[in-house]
């Protein structure tokens, strides 16, 4: 056999491994390729689906804007949602808001850590001497009832729902007992033996012992410095009642209800320190709901029986004051002067002095005096009308002048129930101490010898009731209304107080949101500075109003993670590209013409059967109701935003400051700045803010909430 002849191509070898290596590299070159460009598909892809999101949400944000503005309770918009890659989700804890007003030139109010869920907030007012806060539970959401009870053992409660800045023909529903029930506007519900109860709308409620009582009631559309108003909706019994309306300024009264239509017109009296005194008995058949009406400001006050108690309330709003317009109701009206000195208490041909740390009882109205009078004190004072023996009233604060704090004088011959206003405090008297928490909330003593004090020794405040006798009628407040905490300092930098309301930090958000509706903690605060102006030493100086906010979040990633589209307090916003922060759309407020302010916040909470994810949507909001905060003159007007884009946001509602020659000439210098109205943004370490310049002129100020319910249903 004969071997094969084998021979080698060299340089057909050499060409398949340069054609293989050719190939490689074209791989290699290739891979690089896509390596460089799959960032570049990713941003464009991210372009899209942000750019896909922002007309979605300003469509949310449109839709959002005229249902809170223009919008009534039960009304509905309705958005349609599409994801592309990312997800939609509700971020209840991702920031808020706050806006602040000082009543009085020359003030400014400034408050951070306001809605971290721990208990210390922070207020900044370096101007003047501050005695107290007080802080109110907005009871903001769908499911955040109002809460009413009392240490005090009443006969009876009488009820009826506040009227509301827009009416709804939905039927407000009342807890008690394990029992509900459904009221209509003008419905009046009477519950004996009463314990708590729990309103899905606010409440007017009057607490009855006996045959009657009074007590001075608060107007509906109270104005938030001085107390006083011009609507009053008051559940009566059957029998006779005395309405007594005071004011400085010439009035018609309107009444409607239970007692037919009226309107009467009552004129100032042409004397010095005189004022409107208007009186009228309405005597009822059966229980009912009388509604009076003023054509300017006034404080009103009622009378049932032939006993009663009654704080009278001074013209800036607080119970202790230098200036008063007390009841013309036949009866007594003591003077309680809880300073050391002597003051001198003078009205149109009377008057009388008071020693300090005393009271002085005197017959009222004069012999002779048919009009209001005004009586003003040399110093501050508290004051007190009474009929008969027996009656119920609430104490006035010596640190706030207002029904809740840390210090109280009281009289002889009482029974007194102190409340706990809070989560624990440490009262004491001449001869003990007392702790009350949660286990153990009030506490009674009986005074029967010389008056005495009661002081707040560590902790938070208390409300205190006095009950004299078997009779009596008072006003009750919902449960975490105005709880005024000592402060009682002056400082230029910021003062930390503790939130009178438990520590929920850390806690998980479903168990934040319980106890948001619970009250245990609230998610939105309004805040009162009391303190010194140039009358008085306890007026409300400056009001702010503290809101959590609801983030509506399109999460969604590029080359890089952590993107997003949202919408939160009526303002759109994005990180894309890179994290850059943006705000695509400001808050929605109205300025001008000329020194105008007004907002309204939209306050969307979600649905807890809402759905979140990818897919397709349908977003359904739902107004619940609409509340007035504030409307009035204020002298200084302040916002903060809390969370993320806050510098964005007040750098662009302020974008028009670009134009101001002042602005660029002295820049900073709010002095100088006088050809421009409008935000400012203001340096801060604390929450982003900005103040609404108006050159030095007073603003008229409004401020309002909706509540909105927002449910996300598969599209």
């Amino acid at each position: 056999m004969r071997a094969a002849l084998l021979s080698r191509n060299e340089e057909a070898v050499s060409a398949a491994v340069a054609a293989v290596l050719l190939f490689g590299g074209v791989l290699s070159i290739i891979g690089v390729m896509l390596i460089t460009m799959i960032p570049v598909i990713q941003e464009l892809e991210g372009a899209v689906e942000k750019n896909d999101m922002q007309a979605q949400m300003m469509i949310m944000a449109n839709e959002v804007t005229g249902l809170s503005e223009r919008g009534m309770p039960g009304d509905r918009a309705q958005v349609e949602l599409s994801t592309v890659d990312g997800t939609l989700q509700w971020d209840r804890l991702g920031g808020g808001m706050w806006y602040s007003a000082t009543w009085f030139e020359g003030h400014s109010f400034r408050i951070d850590d306001a809605l971290d869920l721990d208990r210390q907030v922070r207020i900044r007012h370096s101007e003047s001497h501050i005695e107290a806060v007080c802080f109110s539970d907005m009871r903001t959401g769908k499911y955040a009832y109002f809460h009413y009870s009392s240490a005090m053992d009443f006969d009876k409660v009488m009820l009826t729902p506040a009227p509301q800045l827009t009416t709804t023909l939905e039927r407000v529903i009342v807890e008690h007992g394990g029992n509900e029930f459904a009221l209509s506007h003008n419905d009046v519900l009477i519950i004996e033996n009463p314990g708590l109860i729990s309103s899905t709308q606010e409440l007017m409620v009057l607490g009855i012992n006996g045959d009657g009582g009074a007590t001075h009631l608060p107007a509906n559309d109270k104005d938030s410095s001085n107390g006083q108003g011009r609507s009053w909706t008051i559940p009566l019994q059957e029998g006779n009642t005395t309405v007594n309306i005071l004011s400085e300024q010439s009035l018609k009264v309107e009444w409607s209800g239970v007692v037919g239509v009226g309107e009467e017109l009552s004129l100032l009296p042409p004397h010095p320190n005189a004022a409107v005194s208007w009186s009228k008995n309405f005597q009822l058949t059966e229980s009912g709901v009388v509604n009076i009406i003023t054509s300017n400001d006034a404080q009103l006050y009622i009378s049932q029986g032939d006993d009663g108690i009654a704080n009278v309330q001074g013209d800036d709003g607080s119970y202790l004051a230098k200036r008063f317009i007390p009841p013309t109701l036949t009866g007594e009206l003591m003077f309680i002067n809880p300073e050391e000195i002597a003051t001198t208490v003078t009205w149109r041909q009377g008057g009388v002095s008071v020693p300090g740390n005393s009271s002085l009882t005197v017959v009222w109205p004069p012999v002779g005096q048919d009009d209001g009078l005004v009586v003003e004190a040399t110093t501050e004072i508290m004051m007190q009308w009474s009929n008969g023996t027996e009656g119920i009233n609430e104490l006035s604060a010596l640190d706030s002048g207002m029904h809740t704090g840390s210090s109280f004088q009281l009289q002889t011959n009482a029974t007194y129930l102190l409340e706990l206003e809070g989560e624990e405090t440490t009262w004491y008297n001449q001869t003990s101490n007392t702790t009350l928490s949660e286990t153990s909330t009030f506490s009674s003593i009986t005074i029967t010898g010389t008056e005495e004090q009661i002081n707040v020794l560590e902790g938070d405040p208390l409300r205190i009731t006095m009950s004299k006798g078997s009779s009596g009628l008072t006003h009750l407040e919902s449960e975490g209304t105005r709880r005024c905490v000592n402060v009682n300092q002056t400082a230029s930098g910021w003062i930390e107080v503790d939130l009178p309301w438990k520590d929920v930090a850390g806690r998980p958000t479903p168990d934040i949101i319980r106890l948001w509706n619970e009250g245990v903690h609230p998610a939105g605060l309004t805040i009162e500075l009391i303190g010194h102006n140039s009358q008085s030493e306890h007026a409300i100086i400056a009001s702010a109003w503290a809101f959590q906010l609801s983030r509506l979040t399109y999460n969604f990633a590029t080359s890089i993670a952590g993107l997003e589209v949202a919408w939160s307090g009526g303002a759109v916003m994005t990180n894309h590209p890179e994290l850059e922060p943006l705000v695509l759309r400001s808050p929605i407020e109205r300025g001008g013409p000329g020194p105008r302010f007004a907002a309204t916040i939209p306050a969307l909470h979600p649905d807890t059967r809402g759905l979140e994810g990818q897919g397709k949507f349908e977003l359904e909001i739902d107004l619940e109701k609409r509340s007035s905060l504030a409307s009035r003159e204020a002298f200084e007007v302040r916002r903060g935003w809390y969370g993320p884009y806050g510098g964005q946001i007040a750098s662009l509602s302020s974008q028009a400051l670009d134009g101001s020659e002042d602005w660029t000439t002295f820049p900073g210098q709010l002095g100088l700045l006088d050809d421009y109205i409008g935000w400012v943004p203001i340096p801060s370490h604390a929450a982003s803010e900005a103040v609404w310049h108006t050159g030095g002129q007073t603003i008229q100020f409004t401020l309002q909430i909706a509540d909105m319910n927002a449910l996300i249903r598969e599209g």
